[in-house]
C-alpha cells in the first residue's frame, strides 16, 4: 500500500499566481452577483413564453443583464484604477437611493422581456434562449485570469488586472 505524502511536502502556491487571482476577484464577483440576480428571469422567460404558446427567443432580458454586468464591471474597474476614490467612499454612510441597484438588477430583465422587437428566431423553441451571456462573460473573465496567471508564472513577475 502506498502512503500519501505528508502535507508539508506539497508545493507552495506561487505568489505571482495568487496576486493575479486576487486582482481579478472583484470582477468575477461582480459578474457572479449580476448573473445570480438575473438568473430567475433568464430561465423563467423561456418557460413562460413556452407556456403561453409563443415561439422565438426573447433577447431583451439577456441584453439588459449583459448591460448591467458591463456597467458593474465598469464601476469595479473605476474603483480598482483609483483606490483613493474607494478609500474616500468606503467609510461614508451608504445613500438610501443606492438600495435601488439590487431592485434594478432584479426588475430590469423582467421589464425587458416584454420587448417584442427583441424576439429572434420566431420559428424556434423559446428554450434556445436559456444560455446566459453573463455566464459566457464570466467564463471569458476566468479564462483571461488563467492566461494572465500562466503568463505571470512564466515571466517571473506579477501581472496586474489590466494587463
Amino acid at each position: 500500500m502506498v502512503e500519501p505524502a505528508p502535507a508539508s511536502s506539497a508545493p507552495a502556491a506561487d505568489p505571482r499566481v495568487i496576486a493575479v487571482f486576487d486582482a481579478m476577484k472583484p470582477y468575477l464577483a461582480t459578474t457572479a452577483v449580476v448573473s445570480l440576480l438575473a438568473a430567475p428571469t433568464e430561465v423563467g422567460v423561456p418557460v413562460v413564453r413556452r407556456l403561453l404558446g409563443h415561439s422565438g427567443i426573447s433577447t431583451g432580458p439577456h441584453l439588459v443583464s449583459l448591460a448591467n454586468a458591463v456597467a458593474g464591471l465598469a464601476v469595479v474597474h473605476a474603483f480598482r484604477r483609483d483606490p483613493a476614490r474607494w478609500d474616500r467612499l468606503r467609510h461614508r454612510r451608504v445613500p438610501r437611493w443606492l438600495a435601488v441597484v439590487p431592485v434594478h438588477l432584479l426588475v430590469s430583465p423582467v421589464l425587458a422581456a416584454n420587448w417584442e422587437r427583441g424576439v429572434v428566431l420566431r420559428g424556434r423553441s423559446p428554450f434556445w434562449g436559456v444560455v446566459s451571456p453573463i455566464g459566457l462573460l464570466h467564463v471569458a473573465l476566468t479564462m483571461g485570469t488563467l492566461r494572465r496567471a500562466l503568463r505571470a508564472r512564466r515571466a517571473g513577475t506579477p501581472v496586474d488586472a489590466a494587463g
